[in-house]
């Protein structure tokens, strides 16, 4: 609703155009806190082991921490537009993730890998062709929409050696986008060959899982020989 209402969801010039953008509406104030929040939480959580470590937990601390550091300087540096956009671009497909894994646990295999197929289009179109839009926003639009001023006294403080930072953390962030996509290319592949949509972290967890019961059978084995011939 907000992205839709915005001058910046038809024309990214609008991005650079508004800055700064010291005064937000109270709708929008409350989604920005929230969202840092959120993401806060979700950090903390990975950093306290709390949630069980997935294969890709490297990637997945370095989400969230470009996240929170992306949410927490666009807020503070009133670049709360560009922030924006790139909350929405990834939001939309997460819903549809979690809406194929509730489908997962309620056993609904069919109806979870129609989901998968939506989700796959909705992360492409939504974290690939809409964030690289944002991306490409932030290395041509900016340069020549934005005032680039430090001016602390009237909310000024995008300079060009802010631009090259968040330059940075929006590409490492696409980065580890790409690393996910190709962890859903080997889900999509399965689907195709007429398997059903598992996360293949969830299937190196169950490969993990089953090793260690090896492991355990064996020494259990083991212990019974020993104490068979100590009886003999």
């Amino acid at each position: 609703y907000l992205l839709y209402n915005s001058q910046y969801w038809a024309d990214t010039t609008f991005y650079w155009r508004d800055y700064p953008k010291t005064l937000l509406s109270g709708t929008m104030k409350w989604y920005y806190l929230i969202q840092f929040a959120f993401w806060l939480q979700q950090l903390g959580l990975a950093i306290l082991g709390i949630e069980k470590r997935r294969k890709d937990f490297l990637e997945f601390m370095i989400h969230h921490i470009i996240t929170c550091l992306l949410v927490g300087f666009s807020y503070s540096f009133n670049l709360t537009s560009v922030g924006h956009a790139v909350l929405c671009a990834m939001d939309f497909s997460d819903i549809i993730l979690a809406a194929c894994k509730m489908l997962k646990y309620m056993h609904k295999d069919q109806a979870a890998d129609v989901g998968f197929v939506f989700f796959v289009i909705t992360w492409v179109m939504s974290r690939h062709y809409y964030y690289g839009v944002i991306v490409w926003s932030v290395f041509v639009e900016a340069p020549v929409y934005a005032n680039m001023t430090w001016d602390p006294a009237r909310g000024m403080y995008f300079t060009p050696r802010v631009l090259q930072g968040f330059q940075v953390l929006l590409c490492s962030l696409y980065a580890v986008l790409l690393f996910w996509l190709a962890m859903i290319g080997r889900v999509a592949l399965k689907v195709l060959r007429g398997e059903n949509s598992e996360d293949v972290r969830s299937e190196d967890e169950e490969e993990e899982e089953e090793e260690v019961e090896q492991v355990e059978d064996k020494k259990q084995q083991a212990k019974i020989k020993k104490e068979i011939k100590v009886v003999g």
